[in-house]
C-alpha cells in the first residue's frame, strides 16, 4: 500500500451488495474517506464504520426524485 488514496474521497452507491463490501475494505485500508449509500443496512456495514472512522452512510434509495438530494 502507498498514500497515492490517501484523504482521497469515494462515494459508493448501492452499498448493500456484496462487490460494493469489498471495495470499501479496500479503501478503509487505503485511508480513503468513503460515503456509502444503502437501501437495507447490513451487518458487514456496521463492521465497515466500526473500522474506519471516515466512513459515513447515508439512506438513500436511487429510484425516489427525493433521495438524491443531500441535505446538510
Amino acid at each position: 500500500m502507498n498514500d497515492r488514496l490517501k484523504n482521497k474521497v469515494a462515494i459508493i452507491t448501492g452499498s448493500s451488495g456484496g462487490l460494493e463490501i469489498i471495495i470499501s475494505e479496500y479503501y478503509v485500508c487505503e485511508k480513503v474517506i468513503i460515503v456509502l449509500t444503502y437501501l437495507n443496512e447490513s451487518d458487514t456495514e456496521k463492521a465497515i464504520v466500526a473500522d474506519s472512522s471516515s466512513a459515513i452512510f447515508l439512506k438513500q434509495d436511487g429510484t425516489k426524485g427525493d433521495h438524491l438530494t443531500i441535505d446538510n
